[in-house]
């Protein structure tokens, strides 16, 4: 609910709903590796309160 109140709710189906098959090829093929394989677990770990309060 907190996103669809931040980007609306058209955003939010837009961006976890997307079929968009990206691979961010230069990023990975030097190294960097993603915390969250995913947008919607990234997402989910944005707006979750931390784990240890």
């Amino acid at each position: 609910m907190g996103l669809n109140l931040a980007l609306g709710k058209a955003a939010v189906e837009s961006l976890l709903a997307s079929d968009a098959d990206v691979h961010p090829e230069i990023l990975t093929n030097h190294g960097f590796v993603f915390a969250h394989s995913t947008v919607e677990s990234a997402v989910r770990a944005a707006i979750s309160p931390p784990a240890n309060l």
